[in-house]
């Protein structure tokens, strides 16, 4: 199953699940024997399918109570007690133990991401510090270069995601970039060197004529501090 869709399904079971478990409130209780059954059923639990009883039976009694209320006589004291904690029994009663069991009755626990998934999190994660690392050194070079952005060789508490910044960065660090080797990451070093710093990806391309299929490398992956 596609993992947008395992996600939508399990938060459509959560919702329906937590329509179920306030039932005995929203009710005022009468749906307390049904949804107690079904949970007795769901889960195969001898204890749930008494309770199922206890509130049929309680609920039953209400009924018959409030359909004779205007003919019968006056009922006794102790019944019309019994009645009344009856009908408070299956509505706030009920409720507590669906919400107590609902979690089993509807296996709402998180989804647990595949390996894939959290792969594909982690990259989508790195690709947008990297993106907002380089518009943090476009605004502000001096903070940038003291967050220590572009330097994966030195030590930093900021994470940005694994830039390289081609003015600064040693060879090692260069060549660390995805189809750098370490003969381009020494040529760029000594034309550094050379020619001074440079200002993008594309005027690194075209002045060491790097291969054309690094293009979209260099720029996923490098900054440009002056």
């Amino acid at each position: 199953m596609h993992p947008t869709r395992r996600h939508l399904k399990s938060g459509t079971r959560v919702a329906l699940s937590v329509i179920w478990a306030l039932a005995p409130l929203i009710t005022l209780g009468s749906a307390t024997p049904f949804v107690i059954a079904h949970a007795a059923v769901r889960r195969r639990s001898p204890l749930l399918f008494l309770s199922a009883g206890v509130y049929a039976t309680s609920l039953a009694l209400f009924l018959i109570q409030a359909a004779n209320y205007e003919t019968m006589d006056a009922a006794p004291q102790w019944l019309d007690t019994t009645t009344t904690l009856g009908f408070f029994l299956n509505m706030f009663g009920g409720l507590a133990q669906t919400l107590y069991v609902r979690a089993s009755v509807f296996n709402t626990r998180p989804v647990e991401k595949t390996a894939n998934e959290r792969a594909l999190e982690l990259a989508n994660t790195r690709r947008r510090l990297r993106r907002e690392s380089r518009e943090l050194a476009a605004r502000d070079p001096a903070l940038a270069r003291e967050l220590g952005i572009g330097h994966p060789d030195l030590p930093g508490e900021y994470d940005d995601g694994g830039l390289v910044d081609i003015n600064h960065a040693s060879a090692k660090a260069i060549g660390s970039i995805p189809g750098i080797t370490p003969e381009l990451a020494d040529r760029i070093v000594t034309a550094r060197a050379s020619t001074g710093p440079f200002t993008s990806a594309n005027e690194l391309s075209v002045l060491l004529e790097l291969p054309i299929d690094l293009n979209d490398e260099l720029a996923e992956y490098t900054v440009y501090l002056p």
